[in-house]
């Protein structure tokens, strides 16, 4: 004979059948929970660990600009004067640096790339016929062996004029007793004067 099973039985199996199914889902969700809990603390310990190694470095890097610093110092310290370009050195005695007129030269620190660096390029690249005198020395700030040149430049001027008053735009530039940093009309208009002041 056969078993019948009532309807109010088969509800009750469902409704455990479902209880079931809703508790493995729980316990799911929870271990997953607790593994991206898991991986959220590798990731800040990694993120830790980099900024560490990132502190670590930027001061060996410190060092070793502080280094250079005083090695240039030192160097400005003999007869010569060392001027820097992009890759090479060339001395130029004092004498010849009057002669030249290096009154009429303006020093220019940029990345080759940023707006404001690509700006006053295009605008020197505008006014050198009309001041043909003009001495434009360019230094990219990606190149490392620059960056000395130009902290003592900052250093001995002070503060700059512009868009920042610290140094804190490229480009940043030199000429007539003043520093300009970053490059928009205020600074185009500062620039122009001087190079008149000092060119004609």
């Amino acid at each position: 004979m056969k078993s019948k099973i009532l309807p109010k039985n088969r509800a009750s199996w469902r409704m455990q059948k479902v209880c079931l199914i809703v508790m493995i889902l729980i316990v799911l969700i929870l271990i997953s929970g607790c593994n991206n809990q898991q991986s959220q603390n590798e990731e800040l310990n990694n993120t830790s660990n980099g900024i560490k190694f990132y502190n670590q470095e930027e001061n060996i890097i410190e060092e070793n600009l502080t280094e250079l610093n005083n090695e240039i110092k030192e160097e400005a310290n003999d007869s010569n004067l060392t001027v820097e370009t992009n890759s090479t050195k060339e001395i130029v005695d004092f004498e010849k640096r009057e002669e030249k007129n290096e009154e009429c030269k303006l020093i220019m620190f940029h990345n080759g790339r940023g707006p404001m660096c690509l700006e006053q390029l295009e605008f020197l690249d505008g006014i050198k016929n009309e001041f043909s005198s003009l001495i434009i020395t360019e230094y990219l700030t990606t190149n490392s062996d620059n960056l000395p040149l130009l902290y003592e430049m900052e250093s001995e001027y002070g503060s700059s004029e512009g868009i920042s008053d610290n140094f804190g735009n490229l480009p940043i530039s030199f000429i007539n007793d003043n520093a300009y940093s970053g490059f928009d009309n205020t600074v185009k208009k500062g620039l122009l004067s001087d190079i008149e002041e000092v060119c004609k």
